[in-house]
């Protein structure tokens, strides 16, 4: 141990851990007029005892000492004469300052003092704040400090640096700071850091907008690493520019759970913006950026499902990017680096892979994709592919991977370029299709998703494959065709109409063709009517040459037609329509002297000939005019001889039928006209007699035309263009509308379909009439090959402009039931999404808060002859029990709003996130008195606090949970049931711990009780502090304290260096009732006495006694023993120190309270 003697000088500065003070000339008397100023340092972490073996000072000469290393410290005392003779002064630090001060009049000896060092009570460690650290830790002395700072992306709240304080209480001198994640904020200058989320890693609040923007030194660009993302999809949202915000480029925009790739500013700045909105929290974000000097363009990356040639990055530079086969480029295939102003950028931005939804695909082979693939497909989409490849191949296609929902999302595949093709499937389902083969070389895919749920989606290559077969040959103009077997040794065969001959080889054979490929041996014939020739029958049909087309003028054809023998022949031109001075003349006999039945020209269809008088007749064409026209149809038959008592035989109408073949006299014959044709003329005729000459028929035989338009009302029928087969005419307005029985629909079946390209058209209404919807207007060749009503009704409208004319149409119609399905029931309680329900649409169904919904929520409707949905639709039901975890909802009795069940034990549980609780509040209440009850619970278990119990019609009040679980339940007995009730809850933030007050013997200062906030306790005089005197509240389950309540109790002695106050007993105010000894040291302001007044003092006389002595150790004098018998109520110390002393012996306790002033 170092000892340190010092010189007798006036003042001086003495580091070490004992020695002794001199005043000036020591042992000899101090020099007047003089002020010495004495300070000891010893080791951090000791306090210095102080104590003088000499004091003689005169009358107005002082000693102060201060506790610290100036006089700016707190005062130990001032002393005079012999005062400090005796006395022991203790530093609370490692520093001791004196100031001896002389006046002008008397000296004397001065002082000897000793001073030695012993081991301070420290402060408590502070500890340090969560995502925080100490920077320097000064040991916890009085006098040292401690400074802290926050970890990257945290800011400090509070104070940086406590300073641990001297006095009787070791205590710092500022709560210790808490290290937060800041709504946004700006960074400088900083080479890496973080950004946070606010509250990270706690789940950020709602309704927020923070920016935070990162600043770095210009040519310096800023890269961002994510470690965490996860916020609410779409609704919470991190936008990130490059630069500022106003001038600036967005970079990404992101939201939902994963995780982002590194983003790369091109700019010395950039601007994270999150905002969020009312409702769900997430975990949030942290992103590390880091400062880099700008010498090259960030690395672009490498797309997903894509790659790239080209990795150097220089000004100047160029990178080249590709997709992966299914996946369609986004953006410039070719970016270049440019640099301006020390900023490196590309341009433009690099693309992305996406798989497209639909296209037109024409490579040999290829991959088709759902749209977004691998991610699942999104809703409502509706995507076309159409695949064509070589001419002469066909499509292979083969499923890698499918996965659609069944019922909802479909993928059709038609066997040509559209959907007007052959249907060859509609798929669905996770089922893998097998490989599918076209018969041409086009295919036509269409996927449809609804608007709710996805699925993986599907992959599908296809490749081009040599056919097998040959392709259709079609059908003939004119004609018809038999056979439809394509395969190679197979034959198909063509006829013409009546009154056409086959023009080339009607029997056409596949083969290998001289490519090794599947063609045909000959080409495809043609139906033509020609010019003339010999006609042998018992019926047919004459045409002008090319019909229906316009003959060509300059020319003469014969056309000798004879019938069997005993019959004559009958004619009738179904279509006439010349040119002028093109001229047909009709000889009752093949020789072109023979007498002249008839000579037309003009117009004339529908004319019958006169009857001639043999088996034989010829028809003289002569076209010599300079205009062609389309010329004429003629229709001939045998008919049997007439006589006086019989008519003329009469051939049944062309597109008709005759009802009767007696033409005797009186006979009546009736008419009828096949489907699509109306009788021109009268419906019968009657034979009757003429005297002297042959008998004959009273009107001519009617026809059968096509009308141009007409009400139908028939559960099924036949339209047809006016004058079919024959071209129509040109200047035509048809109208036709078919109604069938309510509640039925009508399907159109096109049988065939040509008119002039985009002129004249059929136009097709869903309805009554041309304001409703149109099922379409079709010209040319393009038409469905059904249409389908949705009502009992459908309009035709049929128009023909001035010019050309062409083949017409042909349709049928049935009755059917409705294309559309029958509305589906809205469940009650429920809603209902969807007004369209016709094949393959869905409707959704949706229950109102606190029903649950009993069925499927999606239906429907399914294709196939009966329309009808998948699934029924839905029920709504209130149900028994249940766990709810909404932020708000609905509680309903078992069949609300209709009466509970019996015998029924429902328990819902409100599970909301942690730190909040439930706020109930009840809509409708009705049960049985007593029996019939709902019991609400503050916890999730049986045993958990009841918040109330409900019976019987009194609407209970709101209640407020202070638990983020809550128990509901409901118990209704065999008997009487009544409505139930309806409860309504809405989450909200627990916001305060339990109350602390009232504090026992002491008291509590604080602003409040809220999460994060924190409270101080102190005691009152004579008690002392047991556990922490500043506790937080913390965020948890249930609010509560960080730690528990701390007490004021009595201590058992100690040191007391107030100016008043009281001495209570072990305890108080309950009996004491430890057997140890106690012992108090009062120590008050040098110059002041101690008054003791024993005001309580209630021991057992026997044993149990306090000893008081004037002065701080037992030596001193002593004031006095007191007990119950004993007791002085005054006492009066000589100094400013006074020793008290309790004992106890009895076995009874007792109370005692001594003030002190």
């Amino acid at each position: 141990v170092a000892v340190v003697i010092l010189p007798a000088e006036c003042g001086s500065s003495v580091t070490g851990t004992q020695g002794t003070l001199l005043s000036p000339n020591f042992p000899g008397n101090y020099n007047n007029n003089h002020e010495c100023i004495y300070s000891i340092q010893t080791q951090p972490g000791k306090g210095i005892q102080l104590k003088a073996r000499t004091f003689e000072l005169s009358e107005g000469d002082v000693l102060k000492v201060y506790d610290g290393s100036n006089n700016s410290a707190r005062l130990l005392g001032v002393f005079s004469r012999s005062e400090m003779t005796g006395v022991t002064l203790n530093s609370t630090s490692s520093s001791l300052w004196l100031d001896f001060i002389t006046d002008a009049d008397n000296t004397s000896k001065g002082f000897e003092l000793h001073f030695s060092s012993f081991e301070l009570i420290r402060c408590e460690d502070p500890g340090t704040p969560q995502f925080g650290y100490k920077v320097h830790d000064g040991g916890h002395f009085a006098g040292s400090s401690v400074s802290f700072s926050c970890d990257p992306g945290y800011s400090l709240r509070g104070s940086e640096e406590l300073l641990c304080l001297s006095g009787e209480r070791r205590t710092w001198d500022r709560p210790l700071p808490t290290c937060v994640a800041e709504c946004g904020g700006t960074v400088r200058g900083e080479v890496s850091g973080q950004v946070l989320s606010p509250g990270y890693p706690a789940p950020y609040e709602h309704n927020l907008n923070c920016i935070w923007t990162i600043e770095a030194e210009a040519g310096c660009t800023i890269g961002l690493h994510f470690l965490v993302f996860d916020t609410e999809e779409v609704h919470d949202v991190l936008r990130i520019w490059d630069g500022p915000v106003e001038s600036g480029v967005l970079l990404k925009e992101l939201s939902g759970a994963a995780l982002p790739r590194d983003l790369h500013s091109t700019f010395s700045s950039v601007v994270l913006q999150f905002s969020t909105d009312f409702f769900t929290s997430k975990q949030g974000f942290a992103i590390r950026f880091s400062v880099s000097t700008a010498t090259s363009c960030n690395d672009p990356g490498v797309p997903q499902n894509g790659s790239r040639s080209g990795d150097s990055w220089e000004a100047g530079d160029s990178t080249v990017f590709q997709c992966d086969p299914g996946y369609a480029l986004q953006g410039s295939a070719e970016i270049s680096c440019v640099k301006i102003e020390n900023r490196f950028f590309w341009q433009p931005s690099p693309p992305t892979c996406i798989a497209p939804c639909g296209g037109d695909l024409t490579g040999p082979s290829g991959v088709i994709l759902s749209p977004n693939y691998p991610e699942p497909y999104p809703p409502g989409k509706e995507c076309d592919w159409r695949v064509t490849v070589s001419p002469d191949y066909v499509i292979a296609l083969v499923f890698n991977t499918f996965n659609l929902e069944p019922g909802y999302d479909f993928l059709h595949i038609y066997d040509g370029r559209d959907s007007l093709s052959p249907l060859i499937g509609s798929f669905y389902g996770s089922q893998l299709p097998g490989r599918i083969e076209s018969s041409s070389n086009s295919l036509f895919l269409a996927f449809r998703s609804d608007a709710s749920v996805s699925s993986a989606g599907f992959v599908i290559d296809y490749t081009e494959n040599p056919r097998e077969s040959c392709f259709d040959p079609g059908s003939i103009k004119n004609g018809t065709r038999v056979g439809s077997d394509l395969k190679l040794g197979s034959s198909v065969t063509y006829y013409c109409h009546g009154g056409y001959e086959v023009q080339g080889t009607s029997t056409l054979s596949c083969v290998l063709g001289p490519d090794g490929k599947p063609a045909w041996n000959k080409p495809r014939p043609v139906c033509t009517a020609p010019c003339g020739g010999q006609y042998v029958g018992s019926d047919g049909v004459v045409l002008s040459p090319n019909y229906p087309q316009n003959y060509t003028s300059g020319q003469i054809c014969l056309y000798f037609v004879t019938v069997p023998k005993d019959y004559v022949v009958f004619g009738q031109f179904a279509f006439f329509h010349t040119a002028l001075n093109d001229v047909v003349e009709v000889h009752d006999g093949h020789s072109p002297h023979a007498r002249l039945l008839s000579s037309l020209s003009g117009s004339h269809t529908g004319e019958s000939l006169p009857l001639a008088t043999s088996n034989q007749v010829l028809i003289k064409f002569s076209a010599k005019g300079q205009a062609p026209a389309r010329g004429f149809h003629f229709v001939y038959q045998a008919v049997p001889r007439t006589s006086a008592t019989q008519c003329s035989s009469v051939p049944e109408p062309r597109y008709g039928k005759r009802l009767g073949s007696d033409f005797s006299v009186g006979a009546v014959v009736r008419f009828d006209c096949n489907s699509g044709y109306a009788l021109q003329g009268s419906p019968e005729i009657e034979c009757l007699p003429v005297p002297g000459a042959l008998a004959q028929w009273n009107v001519s035989a009617p026809t059968c035309v096509v009308p141009c338009g007409g009400n139908l009302t028939e559960r099924r029928g036949t339209i047809l263009s006016p004058g079919f087969p024959e071209p129509y005419l040109n200047s035509l307005n048809c109208v036709w509308k078919i109604m069938v029985p309510e509640g039925a629909g009508i399907q159109i079946q096109v049988i065939s379909f040509v008119t002039e390209q985009n002129w004249d058209s059929l136009e097709v209404f869903d309805g009554a009439d041309n304001t409703v919807t149109m099922l379409g207007s079709f010209s040319g060749t393009t038409v469905p090959a059904l249409l389908n009503s949705t009502s009992n009704q459908l309009y035709l409208h049929f128009y023909s402009d001035i010019s050309v004319s062409a083949a017409g149409f042909h349709l049928e119609y049935k009755t059917v039931g409705l294309s559309s399905c029958p509305e589906p029931t809205v469940p009650s309680n429920g809603v209902k999404a969807g007004e369209r329900y016709l094949v393959n649409d869905v409707v959704s169904f949706q229950c109102e808060p606190g029903y649950a919904l009993q069925g499927h929520a999606h239906i429907s409707c399914m294709p196939g002859t009966v329309r009808r949905w998948n699934y029924p639709p839905p029920l709504c039901i209130a149900q028994c029990g249940g766990a709810v975890e909404e932020m708000e909802g609905v509680i309903l009795s078992p069949g609300f709003p209709g009466n509970y069940p019996s015998n029924m034990d429902c328990s819902w549980k409100i599970v909301l996130p942690v730190g909040f609780g439930a706020h109930i509040q009840f809509l409708n209440f009705s049960t049985e008195p007593n029996h019939d009850f709902i019991e609400i619970r503050n916890g999730p278990h049986e045993t958990s606090r009841m918040m109330g119990r409900f019976s019987g019609s009194e609407l209970p009040g709101a209640l407020l949970s202070t638990s983020h679980e809550t128990t509901v339940y409901f118990h209704s007995d065999h008997s009487q049931n009544r409505p139930g009730f309806k409860l309504e809850y809405q989450a909200y933030e627990l916001q305060e711990c339990p109350d602390p007050e009232p504090f026992a013997n002491g008291i509590v200062r604080g602003a409040g009780y809220n999460v994060g906030q924190s409270v101080t306790f102190e005691c009152l005089p004579g008690y002392q502090l047991t556990g922490h005197p500043v506790l937080t509240c913390q965020h948890g389950t249930n609010r509560n304290w960080d730690h528990p309540l701390p007490r004021c109790e009595v201590p058992c002695g100690g040191n007391i260096t107030s100016s008043n106050g009281t001495v209570y007993s072990p305890g108080f105010p309950s009996p004491y009732s430890s057997s140890q000894d106690c012992a108090w040291l009062i120590t008050v302001p040098i110059g002041h006495g101690i008054r003791l007044n024993l005001s309580l003092l209630q021991t057992e006389p026997s044993g149990d006694f306090v000893t008081v002595w004037d002065g701080p150790q037992q030596t001193a004098p002593q004031l006095g023993v007191f007990s119950r018998s004993l007791a002085k109520k005054t006492l009066h110390s000589s100094s400013n120190q006074a020793l008290l002393k309790f004992h106890r012996d009895a076995a009874m306790g007792g109370i005692f309270a001594i003030a002190f002033s």
